[in-house]
């Protein structure tokens, strides 16, 4: 049965754009994404993520794949018709702008990238947002977590990903804010390399003091669950170095020199690898998980670009590149 499509400006978790429309359109005529891609400007993963998530909106297939083709599906046929009619809308109605107020729409989306993400400046990420708002500016920048929440607050970033670890106390300090998880949480582990004495290597709090430890930086929501853990452990850290390259705190732990403590998936390389241990201590660590945080909207919707930003970050994108 063929799915009814009611496109309004309304419906509730709407975020279909004028550019995913104009794709849609592009695909219809070429039944190529890559072509499409050529004729747009932009790149193929991002033609597809469109078309993606215009499925995701309506809850169906727009197109059959064969091999690298594609082919309009019964429900891609029927949206065909709206598609059209809204495009033919949007054109009759930029000539009389234009004409009246000739300008260029820039929308701005900026990201703030916290500690152990393992999601740098070069991305795949940028082409994906632009690749559905072409006009976008998209400026991603790395910092401190408390750092970024202020900026957030005072809307000078949209959208921050960084780690979450599950404790009550960090949770409260955070509840101003929308927390959106990204994938599953991870397990907090005291990493070392395998060459560390052993007799020194337990399963007890005490481990935390036999060794140098290299940590994030303060002002960090994880450095500060450690903190708070070894406060109401009554222990007294032996910090050496404090950074916020997580590729410099496994490098240099791998040495033998120091232990540190981060999520599970951010040495996940090295724990596979044999080249980093890893140590559970129940009594004072637990899980964290990589979110996307943004501002809490009362008055208003977010902006449709934040939107579409957070629902990437959630929908699984970054296991997939």
């Amino acid at each position: 049965m063929l799915k009814a499509f009611i496109v309004t400006e309304t419906q509730k978790g709407h975020i279909m754009t004028l550019s995913q429309i104009h794709t849609f359109l592009t695909v219809t005529q070429t039944l190529n994404f890559s072509q499409a891609a050529k004729i747009l400007g932009v790149t193929q993963p991002a033609v597809s993520t469109q078309i993606q998530l215009l499925e995701e909106e309506f809850g169906v297939r727009l197109f059959n794949r064969v091999g690298r083709r594609v082919f309009l599906s019964p429900n891609g046929i029927l949206f065909l018709d709206h598609a059209k009619s809204i495009w033919d809308q949007v054109k009759n109605t930029s000539k009389i702008m234009t004409e009246k107020m000739p300008a260029i729409k820039v929308e701005q989306l900026s990201v703030g990238i916290g500690f152990a993400t393992g999601f740098t400046r070069n991305t795949p990420f940028t082409s994906f947002v632009r690749g559905t708002y072409k006009n976008a500016t998209v400026s991603i920048h790395q910092g401190l977590d408390q750092d970024m929440i202020s900026e957030l607050l005072a809307g000078k970033t949209d959208i921050i990903l960084t780690h979450v670890p599950d404790a009550p106390h960090i949770k409260n300090g955070l509840s101003h804010l929308s927390i959106h998880p990204v994938g599953g949480p991870s397990n907090l582990l005291i990493l070392a390399s395998p060459t560390i004495s052993k007799e020194k290597w337990q399963r007890d709090v005490g481990t935390l003091k036999s060794f140098p430890l290299i940590l994030p930086n303060k002002k960090n929501l994880l450095r500060d669950f450690i903190d708070y853990e070894a406060q109401k452990n009554a222990l007294s850290l032996n910090v050496t170095m404090e950074t916020t390259d997580t590729d410099l705190i496994l490098k240099i732990v791998m040495t033998g020199v120091g232990i540190t403590i981060l999520p599970a998936s951010a040495a996940k390389n090295e724990l596979d690898s044999g080249s980093i241990i890893g140590l559970s201590l129940p009594d004072f660590l637990a899980n964290s998980t990589l979110c996307a945080i943004t501002r809490q909207e009362v008055d208003a919707e977010p902006a449709p670009l934040v939107k579409l930003g957070t629902r990437i970050f959630t929908s699984g994108w970054m296991e997939k590149t």
